[in-house]
């Protein structure tokens, strides 16, 4: 699994360098099923916790 950091990250260069989420990560080596399935679960952790999220929105 992921990271948050990580899933952050991957978010934010796909949208500042204008590429598709799927190329990124074909260039990074990590599978999609595995880039949203850690995104889902960090979604759930910040919606059950939001005091922990620090501000960050995946």
């Amino acid at each position: 699994m992921l990271s948050k950091e990580e899933v952050l990250e991957i978010i934010s260069y796909s949208d500042s360098h204008k590429i598709n989420r799927s190329d990124r990560l074909q260039e990074l080596g990590i599978s999609p099923w595995n880039f949203y399935k850690s995104r889902r679960h960090h979604l759930k952790a910040e919606k059950s916790s939001p005091q922990d999220s620090m501000g960050s929105v995946i």
